[in-house]
């Protein structure tokens, strides 16, 4: 699902192409580690899963999950770019939800659906978190 999601953004949104990362990069950032690169960046986040009820038939164990994916749009700029960063969220949260709604990868049983978007509290040195969540409904098939 991840790489599904990275590619969809690199590929309808110009601006994230090249500038899509995943968990790991977003935890050294959050740790002070590393610096978020100059302007819009994204990462791509695993954020939860839940169930809805089973079946067992036949031998097979069959289950729907709604799967969350999280996009975490990473806004940092300076100087008189900063005065400008507000505006731009409205827009790239609508580029980033064009991209995603309404597609899913072949394997999945659903396709992506927007769910929220909030902006998060700044981090130090003028970054700026936008979360946007989309979930995604798939199916769990076990033979016990």
């Amino acid at each position: 699902m991840l790489a599904f999601v990275t590619h969809r953004l690199a590929e309808h949104v110009p601006e994230l192409n090249g500038r899509t990362y995943l968990a790991a990069d977003l935890q050294a950032l959050l740790a002070g580690a590393a610096t978020a690169p100059q302007g819009v960046s994204a990462h791509v986040l695993p954020a939860g899963m839940s169930a809805r009820g089973g079946q067992s038939a036949a031998g097979l164990y069959t289950q729907i999950v709604d799967e969350v994916i999280t996009v975490l749009v990473v806004y940092r700029y300076t100087g008189a770019a900063g005065e400008r960063a507000a505006p731009e969220i409205r827009d790239m949260r609508m580029k980033i939800i064009a991209a995603l709604a309404g597609a899913g990868p072949e394997e999945a049983v659903g396709v992506f659906e927007f769910r929220a978007a909030r902006l998060q509290p700044p981090l130090q040195g003028g970054t700026l978190l936008d979360q946007i969540d989309f979930s995604i409904q798939d199916q769990v098939r076990i033979t016990p």
